[in-house]
């Protein structure tokens, strides 16, 4: 690598590290952000995923973002920075990646897409599971196009899925791909029987030590947590209607996903069917020439938009969320894709080749970056000023929390980041918001596997066993969204309230913050 081009690396990286140092204090607030905080933080005082509190994914995650938490204290600051540290490791394999397989116009081509696409940043900086597994995709992407030898890519190819599966769900596409792939080194194991063996072998070690602590000592409550948690939450929403949408609805939400998706990642994707239509071209042109059926280039390239592909298929059909947030972990995939396929079409192109290849396509990225990509990303990912910022926010309410709320005691709240990042706890099943919220099981079976259930947030209110209430207006106040689940608790929950807390501070908020202004309730002591 020439001098130049490691200097372009270190200017991309500094780039990179601003919008993200932006990004994580003027980023919104996530609602995602009070599992992955509140978990982080609470492992970071001594306590387990699925052991101490709930969690439908692998405990990798918390365990990454406990470290930080532990060294410096429990802040959104720490853990929306250990996400950017994540970010700049992406994005620095993606382009020493794309230089290697594609040169200097790869090489630029992969920082532009990087650094324009505002969403895509301020994405990987919030405390999430997805800056986690966006680094270890691109790693293990990065070992399949390495110059290591066939053994220890037998080894790292392995462990480093495994560490993907960790910080992911159990019941995913992702793990059925990967037994797809142990399936492919057993029949591999006569042909290769050194890579084959070092391959099963890596593998069943580390999903031992992945699943083995928890499948001793817990089995039932891990297998809740990771496979049977989403069929009783699925359920759950049904009862409350939370789900069953009409079809009608079911079909025009998908395609306002597909609508944003494409508006976030346009010059990529717009770049990527260019290529498509090309390589289209060129195999007609060839088949039309030799007569012959066959797949030109590498195919490991085609492997990656294969699982490209099956990643949209996965979010777009049987899920039911934010596609565009969902699919942001294979962005560096697809810029990869994009600037190695077009610095190839570069060099490959002769002068009688269609003008469209070497012409229109780069006028157009261009436009499209600039003149679409980077307002889309401004629209909804930051505030704009200090004082209206989230992260403001999130800090005037833990400091006020600290202020007034003893240090033992549960806080029963809507937003558990408020209370992680105070330094307190939350209410016993409360630490995955209304996500472990199952109002109508048992006491006993919710107490099992780490839920609250009604009887028992009716009981911490109503004999004031709670520290502390902190309410917010948009998530418990609001009948909207998930909140609907209170709907038919809420009048007595309000009466309980009244009777046995008051109203000791309300930190007023912006109309563009989050949660809205935030209510903190200390008991009567008129008993």
């Amino acid at each position: 690598m020439k001098n130049k081009h490691r200097l372009f690396i270190v200017v991309s990286l500094i780039v990179l590290a601003l919008e993200g140092a932006w990004m994580v204090y003027m980023g919104n607030g996530d609602a995602d952000e009070n599992w992955w905080f509140y978990g982080a933080a609470a492992v970071a005082q001594g306590k387990l995923p699925h052991f101490d509190f709930l969690s439908h994914h692998n405990p990798l995650t918390y365990y990454a973002y406990a470290v930080p938490q532990y060294l410096f204290g429990s802040s959104m600051i720490v853990g929306r920075l250990t996400s950017l540290a994540f970010l700049l490791g992406t994005f620095f394999l993606t382009l020493r990646l794309c230089y290697r397989m594609g040169g200097a116009a790869a090489l630029y081509l992969c920082s532009s897409l990087f650094v324009i696409n505002l969403f895509s940043i301020y994405k990987n900086v919030l405390i999430h599971y997805q800056a986690s597994q966006t680094f270890l995709l691109v790693a293990l992407v990065s070992v399949l196009f390495s110059d290591l030898t066939t053994v220890k890519k037998a080894f790292f190819t392995p462990l480093i899925a495994v560490l993907l599966i960790g910080v992911r769900y159990n019941c995913d596409y992702v793990i059925l791909l990967f037994g797809l792939y142990l399936a492919w080194t057993l029949g591999r194991l006569s042909k290769a029987p050194v890579e084959a063996r070092v391959t099963l072998a890596t593998a069943f070690a580390a999903l031992l030590l992945l699943w083995g602590p928890h499948l001793l000592m817990g089995p039932e409550r891990f297998f809740f947590n990771t496979v049977t948690y989403l069929l009783d939450m699925g359920a759950l929403k049904a009862g409350f209607g939370l789900a069953g949408y009409s079809l009608m609805t079911d079909f025009i939400m998908r395609l306002e996903w597909i609508k944003a998706t494409a508006n976030n990642y346009m010059p990529v994707l717009v770049l990527l069917t260019w290529l498509g239509l090309v390589h289209l071209e060129r195999f007609i042109e060839a088949r039309r020439r030799d007569g012959a059926f066959s797949l030109p280039g590498d195919p490991r390239y085609a492997l990656i938009a294969a699982f490209i592909g099956v990643t949209f298929v996965f979010y777009l059909i049987p899920h039911s969320s934010d596609l565009a947030s969902l699919v942001n972990f294979v962005f560096p995939l697809m810029v990869f894709l994009a600037s190695v396929g077009f610095a190839q079409v570069l060099s490959d192109s002769t002068p009688g080749e269609p003008g469209i290849q070497k012409r229109w396509m780069p006028a157009t990225l261009v436009a499209f970056s600039f003149l679409l990509q980077i307002p889309v990303g401004v629209q909804n990912s930051f505030a704009y000023s200090w004082a209206r910022a989230d992260m403001k926010n999130i800090g005037d309410v833990a400091a006020r929390i600290r202020a007034l709320v003893p240090e033992r005691g549960p806080i029963v709240t809507s937003t558990p980041l408020f209370v992680a990042e105070a330094d307190r706890e939350v209410l016993a099943g409360q630490e995955m918001e209304y996500s472990s919220f199952f109002p109508t099981w048992s006491t006993e079976k919710a107490k099992r596997y780490r839920l609250l259930n009604w009887e028992l947030l009716r009981d911490a209110v109503g004999r004031r066993e709670a520290a502390a209430l902190v309410l917010t207006e948009r998530r418990f106040f609001n009948s909207m969204n998930y909140s609907r689940i209170l709907d038919p608790y809420r009048k007595e929950l309000l009466e309980l309230i009244d009777r046995n807390y008051y109203v000791a501070e309300t930190v007023e908020a912006p109309s563009s913050v989050w949660q809205g202004n935030t209510f903190i309730y200390l008991p009567r002591r008129d008993r």
